[in-house]
């Protein structure tokens, strides 16, 4: 037995090697190969499962190339919705500080309201039992998230 017997094929069809065009009669006709439309043909005849006559099935290219179509799509899907989901992160964080900083100045002028009642009644008492607004505030407030 032979090396050669070994090595694939390299004599079978290949649609990209295909010559067309005039076969150098004067009457313009093409070459003994086939058409332009028979070697398209030959190239898309690959696209499915084939099988022969012995009952061996061939896969054809076209699940393959199917295949890598629908991974480049879904790929392109995902980054969009990363993009979506990245902008409603940024909405739902916007809000969520801009509730934040509306609590802290509810908060905050509830604790002022609630020191200067303090004040006034420590001042009709004649005590100066309990610290200015300021510094009570400066203790015990909330600060916004800028």
């Amino acid at each position: 037995m032979s090396i050669s017997s070994f090595l694939p094929n390299t004599t079978s069809y290949s649609p990209l090697s295909t010559s067309w065009g005039s076969s150098g009669t004067s009457s313009g006709t093409t070459s003994g190969t086939g058409s332009l439309w028979d070697s398209i043909s030959n190239l898309f005849s690959g696209f499915s499962d084939t099988t022969n006559a012995q009952g061996v099935t061939t896969q054809g290219w076209g699940n393959t190339a199917l295949s890598g179509l629908s991974g480049l799509a879904q790929t392109w899907m995902g980054f969009d919705q990363l993009n979506q989901s990245e902008d409603q992160f940024n909405f739902q964080k916007d809000l969520a500080i801009a509730n934040y900083n509306q609590q802290a100045s509810l908060l905050n002028s509830q604790l002022e309201d609630r020191q200067r009642a303090r004040l006034g009644s420590d001042a009709s008492t004649g005590n100066s039992y309990y610290s200015s607004v300021s510094d009570y505030m400066s203790q015990y407030g909330a600060s916004e998230y800028s």
